[in-house]
């Protein structure tokens, strides 16, 4: 890894330990790029510092017909149920991981 890439992953890591709460913040904080902020974050989770677990998001547990997209009790999407493909934007969680 270049010196500037370490820079960044660790520049990133101390803004998400320092209570970065976005990727834009975290990049911002850290001084680097968008781009190289997601970068270093995927370094991370790959080196085990940190974990991302997608929130359950999306269609509800009463099915589509109480999906508050929904309109004349038809599903909001378009779809006649949830699809097992996800699809479209995806909510992650990041959590720092305590050193071993």
């Amino acid at each position: 890894m270049s010196p500037a890439a370490t820079g960044a992953v660790s520049g990133v890591l101390s803004a998400l330990e320092g209570g970065a709460a976005t990727v834009h913040e975290a990049a911002h904080r850290a001084g680097v790029s968008l781009e190289l902020a997601e970068l270093a974050i995927d370094t991370l989770i790959r080196m085990g510092r940190i974990d991302a677990t997608t929130l359950a998001t999306g269609c509800p547990s009463g099915g589509c017909r109480t999906c508050a997209s929904g309109v004349a009790d038809q599903p909001g999407c378009g779809a006649s149920a949830p699809s097992p493909a996800r699809q479209g934007p995806v909510l992650v969680a990041l959590r720092l991981r305590p050193p071993d």
